[in-house]
């Protein structure tokens, strides 16, 4: 009796020691097929990583080798809110190396610095405020001038913007794609992969990317970046948002309605928004792009404003105006 019980016993321990090393096996193929899956993702979000870069550098590189451009674009623009209000812009611009110019138009009723025209010809930069009639002019560029509206031909390239609190207002120039830059190295390599599916009614490849961006007016924002791969292996940023770290949308472009051009595919159709805090819309404008040239040949008196299209003119430099504005005769 006393032998059974022994061989019982032995049965037992043999039997339990199985199940213990049977399960530690099973533990130990779990874990390694687990990590062998997470290397296979790691290994395949890194590739995708990689590959978005190397997208969105060569659209930089697109402008970055163009000689020149032309654009033109015509806006409609909602205000919304307690004053809501509509209205109408449009914005031209032209660059050629380091020489631009930009016109941009809104309506009255929209309450923005409605008429304003921008150069630079390489030696004199001018500001001409149609509503006042006064053009002022220095020697020296004026990186934190813009228009009423953001320039729609760098909106597809809004992930190499320079606009956030270190730089307030300042608007990318036509010979900021062309030299290097540490802020686009920053964002290259912050980038994360935050899914890729396939377009089911399109056949694209659909990637979204999150890359860190900056602070504007004190809160810090990511840049989202999605962007489509065609059947034909073309590549372009279909939407770009600048989120809060509290996930809230502030802004948001969706480009739509692309044609092929020197710059690669050029979205016709580009809608911009802002929301207020609750994430509700606050304006929406939608802009037409009516002219895209590139590498065409542009005078020199382009990049120039004439004086005699100003009423009163006033030297940045000497701090003095070279011609005073007549004074409006009084209404009797």
């Amino acid at each position: 009796m006393i032998d059974k019980k022994i061989k019982w016993r032995r049965s037992t321990a043999t039997f339990l020691v199985v199940v213990i090393l049977l399960a530690a096996a099973t533990v130990i193929v779990w874990a390694t097929a687990r990590n062998s899956t997470r290397s296979t993702y790691q290994a395949a979000g890194n590739e995708i990583k990689t590959r978005s870069v190397e997208k969105l550098e060569g659209l930089r590189k697109k402008y970055a080798t163009a000689r020149s451009v032309h654009i033109t674009a015509s806006a409609q623009i909602i205000l919304y809110g307690a004053n809501s209000r509509s209205g109408t812009g449009t914005y031209e611009y032209w660059a050629e190396g380091d020489r631009y110019k930009m016109k941009c138009h809104t309506d009255d009723q929209l309450g923005f610095l409605k008429d304003v025209d921008v150069a630079y010809d390489g030696k004199r930069f001018y500001f001409l405020d149609r509503g006042s009639g006064t053009l002022s002019y220095q020697q020296q560029d004026v990186t934190k001038t813009t228009g009423a509206l953001p320039n729609p031909l760098f909106l597809p390239v809004d992930f190499l913007s320079i606009d956030d609190d270190d730089c307030y207002s300042c608007a990318l120039r036509w010979a900021d794609l062309k030299s290097h830059s540490k802020r686009w190295d920053y964002r290259a390599s912050g980038m994360k992969v935050k899914s890729q599916v396939k377009d089911e009614t399109t056949g694209h490849t659909v990637t979204e990317l999150e890359m860190p961006g900056g602070t504007k007016a004190k809160r810090a924002f990511k840049l989202r970046v999605r962007m489509a791969e065609t059947i034909d292996g073309e590549t372009r940023p279909i939407r770009i948002d600048r989120v809060g770290l509290d996930g809230k949308v502030l802004t948001s472009m969706t480009f739509e309605n692309f044609a092929p051009s020197d710059l690669g595919e050029f979205p016709r159709t580009i809608t911009f928004e802002g929301f207020d805090e609750d994430s509700n819309v606050a304006a929406r404008m939608v802009y037409t792009v009516n002219t895209l040239e590139i590498n065409q040949p542009i005078e020199n008196s382009t990049f120039a404003i004439a004086f005699n299209e100003a009423e009163g003119i006033w030297d940045s430099d000497e701090m003095r105006f070279l011609k005073e504005k007549r004074p409006k005769p009084k209404a009797p």
